[in-house]
């Protein structure tokens, strides 16, 4: 796993030197699961989180969301706990 660096002034997500291609949503869930590794964030956790900094966001695709990060992110950063998320790595 390669170093996580998040800018939320910027809403800006670096890995490894890489900067990675988040869309608000995004980048605000895995905020979210950063700020707390360890913590299991069920899906009304995120929902709540995101339509508070967004309230009108589209959460439906809050899955497709998850997803996306994992691609991004790779192995060994978010993990599926029955039904609900956590972050395993310190960022």
């Amino acid at each position: 796993m390669g170093h996580l660096t998040l800018d939320k002034a910027n809403n800006r997500a670096i890995l490894a030197g890489q900067a990675l291609e988040l869309n608000a949503p995004e980048f605000d869930i895995l905020w979210l699961l950063a700020s707390q590794p360890g913590r299991i964030f069920s899906r009304e956790d995120i929902v709540v989180a995101m339509t508070t900094n967004h309230p009108y966001v589209d959460v439906s695709p809050l899955p497709e969301y998850i997803s996306r990060l994992h691609t991004q992110l790779g192995k060994g950063y978010i993990r599926l706990v029955g039904g609900a998320y956590q972050f395993l790595h310190r960022a």
